[in-house]
């Protein structure tokens, strides 16, 4: 997941300060610089500090992920049986990462607290 399309596809807009301190409460995870993730609902998405509308749009259908950001689309769509995801890169291009690379990339990118 590191150097892939996804972390290219977060920079410049979802960059939390991971060295501060973060919570996870209601569907949202925020940062004490002022990031926050919010996983579900009406404004699901990344937020930057103060922004008032997601610089990353989510949405969830059946554990499968659409995020938007401009005219970029990344999808994420995990396959329980195997314990590994597919990630479609807006190129068009895609891999696969396993449960475990996923949750260490969301944990260093700031989408999961740490111990989450």
């Amino acid at each position: 997941m590191f150097g892939s399309c996804a972390q290219t596809f977060l920079a410049s807009c979802y960059q939390p300060d991971t060295s501060g301190t973060c919570t996870d409460q209601n569907d949202t995870v925020s940062w004490s610089d002022g990031h926050k993730y919010i996983s579900s609902g009406a404004n699901a998405g990344m937020y930057g500090p103060g922004d008032t509308t997601p610089c990353v749009t989510i949405v969830v259908q059946g554990g499968n992920i659409t995020a938007t950001k401009g005219n970029e689309v990344l999808k994420y769509a995990p396959d329980q049986t195997s314990g590994k995801a597919t990630v479609t890169c807006p190129t068009g291009s895609s891999f696969t990462a396993t449960f475990a690379q996923v949750t260490a990339f969301n944990r260093c990118v700031g989408v999961n607290c740490p111990g989450n």
